[in-house]
């Protein structure tokens, strides 16, 4: 479960739908500034892989919207669909994972299953500026074409 936010959490905070993302590239950093994931989107797929380069998963967003995520082995581990500012995310089960809402102040807040906020992420230029509930810094990422 936990993969799945972490693959969410970052394709949310760009944008969804993942294909306003074509022909980018974007490298994820944790909180101390090390590169821990890339990803890619070309049309409407998006391919994570680790620090070494490695696929890690996809996303792969239907003309209806809706973001289907799978790992390196091809099975489906969630999906993702937006209503206006807001993303429902689920498991492979279709039980329900979490939440985000977009402000237009560019600030988005991701939510628990519970509701409970879990955290944010702010969009400044090119870069994704991610925290914790408690307003901690746990990561950023830069987007580059």
């Amino acid at each position: 479960m936990k993969l799945i936010l972490a693959l969410l959490l970052p394709v949310l905070a760009l944008a969804d739908p993942a294909s306003s993302l074509a022909g980018k590239t974007a490298t994820l950093r944790d909180g101390k500034g090390k590169a821990s994931t890339t990803y890619s989107t070309s049309g409407t797929k998006t391919t994570f892989r680790d620090a070494q380069g490695r696929t890690t998963g996809t996303a792969t967003q239907s003309s209806t919207g809706k973001t289907t995520f799978r790992d390196a082995q091809g099975r489906m581990t969630g999906t993702s669909s937006t209503s206006g500012s807001k993303t429902t995310c689920r498991d492979a089960q279709g039980r329900l994972t979490g939440t985000s809402s977009s402000s237009s102040s560019g600030v988005t807040t991701y939510r628990d299953s519970s509701g409970r906020v879990t955290g944010t992420s702010a969009i400044r230029g090119n870069t994704i500026t991610f925290r914790d509930a408690s307003g901690l810094l746990t990561g950023t990422a830069t987007v580059k074409k």
